[in-house]
């Protein structure tokens, strides 16, 4: 038998126990003691017929796909059909903080073809420990007939629920002993999960809390029978649940009498299994089955009702779905209801046809295809132990075929906003059935162009309205009353022209999840052409519990010249704030690519393993300080910004950040933003220096990047050289928040944001203010604050517009205001707006905040904090 690990207890193990902040030793060392008897190859799929598991020592033999974690030293088990990755014993990615489980999974593919794997994550909790593996092994390699692979250990500390829902439930303390025993023979659809418990404690385990956990999505999106996508608490019957994608999917059957939803946060969902009592050295059984299809619920349910032995009961329905021209079939799906409920989802295969598999009974069809909508409901009767034959049509579309240059000819990414007008009707599914989120606002679709692309994007017959947009700096370009007929294509040229020069400025949104946050679905590559179509410069990556890069997303896409990033995380705490950090080192071999382990850190451990995660510099930033929860840092702590002091929990406080996000995922209409910017306020009237910032924490592709954004004194292509040219312009406060205008603040003897002034022999400093925005926003004021009070305000109703500049076609604002502090002083600049900015910004009026500009007003060459002088 080969035996893999590196916490304890295995002959072969490489390392002594492991610390949670640890990161797993090189597993080639590890995958090299595998026994001589293993099986010689992982590569390629077996033949049919056959099975085999054995130690991954090769990369070529790791599943690979967008979700993949697996490492060399895991453990493969796999047949002509599905193909599994078990972790070895090792500190584990995500939130299970373990292995032990399935990480990786995906169905059998040839050898040299692209990997498909998108399994996220499941793992059983029992009392809230986390089970700590001491051994991997191989029992059998397949070459008799069967394969089996065998994890055990101890269950021990959880750190996660530890710090935020031990303390509340309170369940009792429990010593078990775990073994894991995975099954796979050479025809099945699923792999078997046996696993076992035992109380190796002198009095009973009293097990109230034994909790399955699932964090699933990444397009592949989390299933329950009778409910679709709307929720697993919305189900009826959890017997079985999964992530159900277009090309591949997952489920999940147990042996348990019931699973009851308690707990869900976007794609992760805590489900309760039955509680039992085990007497000392008593054992307790749970079977799980893992299964792999290309036929959504169809392939899944036939896996689980192989494993029940009920397979006679169920029919299948079969057909052709009639398309438009424009849609393409892999992107279609058909839906069979029951009384309403979601009885199953299945994708259409390249040729147009479908198949279900569904129990006797009757059901209502449709067809869904992007941009189509429904077609009509088809009723069907299946019977039991046959196929019945039911075609589809779908509803009707056609394509607006756009494409977008400069003005000068030049090619730039854009996004193209398609709004439907008068009775046109919606292309989106319900929410139940729909792969992707929709977009409000009447719109019907969306596209991020790439520099020179051609984009066909589908959608209803009728009318439409489209706009064409990059972000703030340019103008926009509509298309009113568009015709689309039903499979014809309807094209459109736009051209841009860019209204600012915002050289030697890089706009960054410093708050982004996508694909690797438990609760984001956004993939890299749609990240990175919304940025650049939106013209943040800078997007940055912000992914829970994992160090997210897109740096070669950038590359593969072409956007060198459009965008650059930094790798990052969102340091995720479930107890006393969440805070950003980059630039990281992102190490794809390791668990979570290296990054931070956020919990079990006792009073600002965390803080220093933050600086200590990579061998360069790095910036914190305190993200959404207020909001009363475990996500906000200030009031966890209870800090008085005035003082400085954290009264609720003075040990978790610390002033080693460098960035306040005092504007999170809105400029204006946030209560919680603007208690930040009264701290913020207070901070600088204290002396207490830290930038202010912003992020649009977006989630999802139809919350905007860069809404807000933070402009920075710094040249992306100086980023894209080295990520740390981003950390002095930032640390020095060369940097203003905006959603929409651009705002140039600086003396006249050119002391710009950030900077230091001193006054003249006549006690004045003279502050030149330019503000530009593009005419598709409503501005309405600019003010200037002394040490937080309003000493100066426009209203750009009022004011005279200033002298037409063709260099500056967007010119709002062009004053000088003079001041005559009689104490050293700190300025900001605030612009304020009306309406909105759709297509580029929805709900929100146009906004602006400066960082200071810090006037010496006694001219002793030093400058005193305004609270120090009162």
């Amino acid at each position: 038998m080969a035996c893999v690990g590196w916490l304890s207890g295995c002959d072969s193990a490489v390392g002594g126990a492991a610390d949670a902040g640890d990161v797993a030793p090189d597993l080639e060392d590890v995958a090299s003691d595998a026994d001589a008897d293993a099986p010689p190859t992982l590569l390629g799929a077996p033949a049919d017929g056959a099975v085999r598991a054995g130690v991954i020592a090769r990369a070529a033999e790791l599943i690979g796909g967008p979700k993949a974690e697996a490492a060399l030293g895991d453990l493969k088990i796999e047949n002509a059909h599905v193909r599994f990755i078990v972790e070895g014993a090792r500190f584990a990615g995500g939130y299970r903080n373990y292995g032990g489980h399935v990480v990786d999974a995906d169905l059998a593919r040839p050898a040299g073809e692209e990997g498909g794997d998108r399994f996220g994550e499941l793992w059983l909790s029992w009392n809230l420990t986390v089970f700590e593996p001491e051994a991997a092994e191989v029992v059998a390699d397949g070459r008799d007939g069967v394969a089996r692979l065998r994890v055990t250990g101890h269950v021990g500390p959880y750190a996660w629920p530890d710090s935020f829902l031990t303390p509340s439930l309170g369940p009792d303390p429990v010593e078990l002993a775990v073994t894991y025993d995975y099954g796979l023979g050479p025809e099945d659809r699923a792999l078997r999960l046996d696993v076992t418990v035992v109380n190796e404690a002198g009095t009973p385990a009293d097990m109230r809390l034994p909790v399955l956990v699932t964090n699933h999505g990444d397009g592949a999106v989390p299933y329950a029978p009778g409910a679709g996508f709307a929720g697993f608490a919305s189900s009826r019957d959890l017997s079985w649940f999964g992530a159900i994608g277009r090309d591949i999917a997952y489920g999940v059957m147990h042996d348990a009498d019931e699973v009851t939803p308690i707990a869900s946060y976007a794609a992760l969902d805590l489900l309760l299994l039955p509680g039992f009592v085990l007497a000392p050295g008593a054992s307790h059984h749970l079977t799980l089955w893992y299964a792999v299809g290309d036929n959504g619920t169809a392939s899944l349910e036939e896996a689980f009702a192989a494993v029940r032995g009920d397979a006679a009961g169920r029919g299948r329905v079969a057909g052709a779905v009639a398309l438009p021209e424009v849609v393409d079939p892999r992107d279609a799906w058909v839906v069979a209801r029951e009384r309403g409920a979601v009885a199953g989802i299945v994708p259409v295969a390249a040729d147009g046809g479908y198949t279900l598999s569904l129990p006797a009974g009757s059901y209502e069809l449709v067809a869904h295809a992007p941009g189509a909508g429904a077609s009509a409901p088809a009723p069907v009767t299946v019977t039991a132990g046959a196929s019945t034959s039911r075609d589809l049509t779908a509803a009707p579309a056609g394509a607006l075929r756009v494409s977008v240059e400069g003005a000068d000819g030049a090619a730039i990414p854009a996004q193209i906003t398609v709004f439907r007008t008068g009775e046109t009707p919606s292309p989106w599914a319900p929410d139940d059935v729909r792969f992707d989120d929709a977009w409000g606002y009447d719109i019907s679709a969306v596209g991020f162009a790439l520099p020179g692309e051609t984009l066909d994007l589908v959608v209803p017959p009728g009318t439409y309205r489209a706009v064409a947009s990059r972000g703030f700096s340019y103008t926009l370009d509509e298309a009113d009353a568009l015709t689309v007929t039903a499979d014809g294509v309807t094209a459109h040229a736009f051209a841009l022209r860019r209204l600012i020069d915002t050289s030697g400025w890089t706009s960054a949104d410093m708050h982004l999840h996508a694909r690797w946050s438990q609760d984001s679905n956004v993939a890299y590559d749609t990240r990175m052409r919304q940025a650049a179509a939106n013209d943040v410069g800078l997007p940055i990556l912000s992914e829970h519990a994992y160090v997210g890069d897109a740096r070669p997303t950038i590359a593969a896409l072409g956007l060198g010249d459009f965008v650059a990033t930094v790798p990052g995380q969102e340091v995720t705490t479930f107890e006393y704030g969440h805070f950003n950090a980059f630039p990281l080192q992102f190490r794809p071999d390791a668990p979570s690519h290296g990054a931070v382990f956020e919990h079990g850190r006792h009073g600002t451990e965390l803080f220093d393993a933050i600086r200590a995660q990579g061998p360069g510099d790095e910036v914190i930033q305190v993200n959404h300080p207020r909001g009363g929860d475990f996500g906000s840092y200030f009031d966890t702590v209870g800090l008085d910004a005035l003082t400085g002091v954290a009264a609720t929990i003075p040990e978790r406080w610390t002033e080693d950040w460098d960035l306040l996000e005092v504007f999170n995922g809105r400029c204006v209409g946030n209560a919680e933003n603007e208690r930040t910017l009264a701290d913020w306020f207070a901070m600088n009237d204290r002396g207490f220096r830290r930038t202010l910032s912003s992020g649009s924490d977006s989630h999802a592709v139809q919350r905007p990047a860069g809404i807000p954004r933070s402009w920075v004194r710094v040249e992306r292509a100086a980023i894209a050289a080295d990520p740390e040219a981003l950390l002095p312009p930032l640390r020095a406060r060369q940097s203003f928040v905006s959603c929409g205008p651009f705002v140039r603040f600086e003396t006249t003897e050119g002391v710009g944001i950030g900077g230091r002034a001193t006054v003249d022999e006549a006690g004045e400093a003279h502050l030149h203010v330019v503000v530009e925005a593009p005419s598709f926003l409503d501005l309405a004021a600019v003010r200037l604050y002394e040490n937080g009070l309003v000493v100066a305000s426009y209203d750009l109703d009022l004011e005279a517009p200033p002298a037409a500049d063709p260099a500056r076609p967007a010119l709002r604002f062009d004053r000088e205001i003079t001041v005559a502090p009689v104490r050293d002083a700190w300025y900001v600049v605030e612009v304020t707006g009306r309406g909105d900015g759709r297509p580029v910004m929805f709900d929100q009026p146009p906004y602006a905040m400066t960082n200071p500009i810090e006037v010496d007003a006694d001219r002793d060459g030093a400058w005193t904090p305004p609270a120090a002088q009162r």
